[in-house]
């Protein structure tokens, strides 16, 4: 098939779909970088947008975009961001967050349990949202607005604003390593190796890839204003 839809993390890690998604549950928050929706309105958003790439692709970027920068943990979407706005013509809205010392504004479960974010997702068993109102502000200004962020809520930022979806792709070995270094506990870099390869199918339904493996992905980015 091309697309299963399931909750059980080892149906959807051993599923022979080109695409599978997760359904998020209770049981699987802690599971992070497969395809994952949290209803069936972003189940279809998904297959919509599944369909578009496999029939067209963008790599041409106008004003006022958002850039969603996805792929695999430990692929550079943070560090590509951070060149980014070093250019006065990107920004990055402001994000909230459940992790204390994070750079994103913090906020506590219950707080952030309260906010109205128009995107949001779990990660590491952390939660990260934005509000429609911070993107916005960034597109009024005329920038790009440069957003790391998983499949599912770029799918969300293209149902609202005009968005290029970009595959931030690194080799394999590379990712593995840096998971493996990183000061996290086992089971987190359990969850994210067994990911990777899942992952690095989401590509295809990308709108462009930027190769961060061996030239520089921000100048990649910038070549495609």
């Amino acid at each position: 098939f091309d697309i299963i839809l399931d909750d059980a993390i080892h149906n959807v890690l051993e599923s022979p779909a080109t695409y599978p998604v997760l359904m998020r549950k209770p049981w699987n928050w802690k599971m992070t970088g497969l395809l994952s929706v949290n209803n069936m309105t972003e189940f279809v958003s998904m297959v919509k947008q599944i369909i578009r790439s496999s029939q067209s692709r963008t790599v041409k970027i106008t004003n006022a975009s958002v850039l969603a920068l996805v792929g695999p943990s430990g692929g550079g979407k943070t560090e590509i961001a951070r060149r980014l706005c070093e250019d006065a013509r990107f920004d990055s809205p402001k994000t909230y967050c459940t992790k204390p010392g994070e750079k994103h504004h913090y906020l506590s479960e219950e707080e952030f349990d309260r906010q109205d974010f128009f995107e949001k997702t779990r990660y590491a068993g952390y939660q990260y949202g934005t509000k429609k109102e911070e993107i916005q502000a960034v597109l009024d200004r005329g920038h790009y607005a440069v957003m790391p962020l998983d499949m599912c809520g770029a799918i969300a930022m293209k149902r609202h604003f005009p968005t290029v979806i970009l595959f931030i792709d690194k080799d394999k070995e590379v990712l593995i390593r840096g998971i493996v270094e990183d000061s996290i506990d086992s089971e987190e870099k359990t969850l994210r190796i067994l990911s990777i390869d899942a992952e690095k199918r989401n590509r295809e339904i990308c709108d462009a890839v930027i190769d961060n493996r061996m030239d520089d992905g921000a100048a990649q980015i910038r070549r495609l204003l």
